[in-house]
């Protein structure tokens, strides 16, 4: 609420907060490229890490998984945050865990080490989006917000469409672990974005800890259940959902306000979303059992 007053009242001078406002999204729309191309192109290298590390399909395919459970948390994680921490600060944080990680992968040997770089990669990577829409919410002014919110929309569907193509030909001709030299310049974007987003002075509020757990934990489980239908994992899921449910709607400061759970357009919109990374990952998945 504070930070809608506070955009509300200085509508007027946004400029001044944003003084090179072309130059930053263009810096996003960058970042939420590589981002998704990072989602949708490892899947194509799957077969590869089968073969060099002659592990079963269901062992290699916990790069995907683990991937998909952190980023879907760490998405959630970092909107929250960002009514905590300044915005600079937690680009350049998730961006260098991205990018740095992507790093570590690269220079891997081992399959442990390459799946635990995967998932400190989501823990940063989850952040492209949701932090790009809070900054365009914060900073834009209405009249250009929805041409702005349109670029990055745009950068989601570019990256989804360059992944395949890009990934199979990085692994084709210079080999898998190339993938992760693409995702690792982020770590040239990472200053960028720390210096030209305004410093921010941020209110001190609790973090509901309890609501960041009891919701990851019901991601992942659902998830893990879907992925490898162990029915421990559909229970924890199910019981994470319902104790998160339970927890907002008493926490003062709940992770999730609970108005959005009973706002229909947003669950709609959210329900689109869902079947819409379904059909692309189901996309990718046919193409890679084809391939």
């Amino acid at each position: 609420m504070e930070d809608a007053l506070h955009n509300t009242k200085t509508e007027k001078n946004v400029v001044l907060l944003l003084p090179r406002e072309g130059f930053i999204i263009t810096l996003l729309c960058m970042t939420v490229v590589l981002v998704t191309m990072n989602t949708a192109m490892f899947n194509l290298a799957l077969s590869d890490l089968s073969h060099e590390y002659n592990l079963p399909s269901s062992i290699v395919s916990l790069t995907v998984t683990g991937y998909s459970i952190m980023f879907a948390i760490s998405s959630i994680t970092y909107s929250r945050l960002s009514d905590l921490v300044p915005l600079n600060r937690l680009f350049g944080i998730s961006l260098v865990l991205t990018g740095g990680a992507s790093v570590g992968a690269m220079l891997s040997n081992h399959f442990w080490v390459l799946l635990t770089a995967r998932i400190v990669q989501a823990a940063g990577a989850g952040a492209a989006l949701s932090l790009s829409i809070v900054l365009l919410a914060r900073y834009i002014p209405q009249v250009r917000r929805g041409k702005s919110m349109t670029f990055i929309m745009s950068s989601v569907s570019l990256g989804f469409g360059l992944g395949p193509v890009i990934g199979g030909f990085v692994v084709q001709y210079l080999g898998w672990k190339y993938l992760f030299a693409i995702t690792s310049s982020l770590l040239c974007i990472a200053p960028l974005l720390m210096y030209f987003i305004p410093k921010e002075s941020m209110s001190k509020r609790s973090f509901d800890v309890m609501g960041a757990l009891t919701l990851s934990a019901g991601t992942a489980g659902l998830l893990l259940f879907f992925t490898n239908y162990h029915p421990v994992a559909l229970l924890i899921g199910i019981s994470g959902i319902i104790v998160f449910t339970l927890h907002i709607r008493r926490a003062k400061h709940p992770f999730v306000l609970p108005s959005l759970l009973a706002n229909r357009t947003y669950l709609m919109l959210a329900l689109t979303g869902v079947l819409a990374y379904l059909c692309n990952f189901a996309t990718l998945f046919c193409c890679r059992k084809c391939y």
